[in-house]
C-alpha cells in the first residue's frame, strides 16, 4: 500500500514540474541562415539586423578569419556595379 501512495505521489509530483518549467522555444533559422540564401543589399549604406539565435551552420559555409569557432551565422551579399573602395 505504501509503494501506491509512493508511486502516486511522484507521478503527481513529476506532472506539477512538467507545468512549472518551460519548454524550450525552437524558432525556425532566419531567411538568410543559408550561405547560398544570403540577403541581398541593394545599396549603401545599409543598415540591418538579424537574429541569429536559431540560424544554423552549413560545412561548406566559408569561415570568417577573425574567429575560427562559429555556431550560427547569418549572410548577405553586395555586388558592386562597379570597382571602388569601401571605407
Amino acid at each position: 500500500m505504501a509503494s501506491m501512495a509512493n508511486r502516486r505521489v511522484r507521478a503527481v509530483a513529476l506532472a506539477v514540474c512538467l507545468l512549472i518549467v518551460p519548454g524550450v522555444a525552437s524558432a525556425a533559422p532566419p531567411s538568410n541562415d543559408a550561405f547560398g540564401q544570403a540577403t541581398q543589399i541593394d545599396s549603401l549604406p545599409f543598415t540591418g539586423h538579424a537574429n541569429n539565435t536559431s540560424a544554423t551552420v552549413q560545412a561548406d559555409e566559408p569561415a570568417p578569419n577573425c574567429n575560427s569557432q562559429i555556431d550560427h551565422t547569418v549572410w548577405w551579399r553586395f555586388d558592386a556595379a562597379s570597382a571602388a573602395n569601401l571605407v
